[in-house]
């Protein structure tokens, strides 16, 4: 008992491998000359010399002076220990855009 396939007859086939074949070889030679070829070679080398920085022999360096708070905003307090469970939520608290304005 032979198996084959309902589309690998020959017949239909032939006709459709040598109509896309045309057509993908027309495509590949109309677009041979799509694009401009670069054949040139290009070798460009550029030299850049870096003079050693010289080293700074600061033993300390001056205390940084911390900008004061902007008006309408509070600076946020940041504590040492990290909580592990959630705040509950109310979900009857609206939001107000005022509040948080100058």
């Amino acid at each position: 008992m032979v198996l084959t396939l309902l589309e690998s007859r020959w017949k239909t086939g032939f006709a459709s491998l040598a109509i896309h074949s045309a057509m993908i070889a027309g495509v590949v030679y109309a677009t041979l000359d799509a694009a401009p070829r670069d054949d040139q070679i290009r070798m460009e080398t550029r030299v850049v010399l870096l003079a050693p920085q010289e080293q700074q022999n600061a033993a300390d360096p001056p205390p940084v002076q911390l900008a004061d708070a902007l008006p309408g905003f509070q600076p946020v307090a940041v504590s040492v220990q990290i909580p592990t469970d959630m705040p509950p939520v109310d979900l009857q608290q609206r939001f107000d855009p005022k509040d948080y304005s100058r």
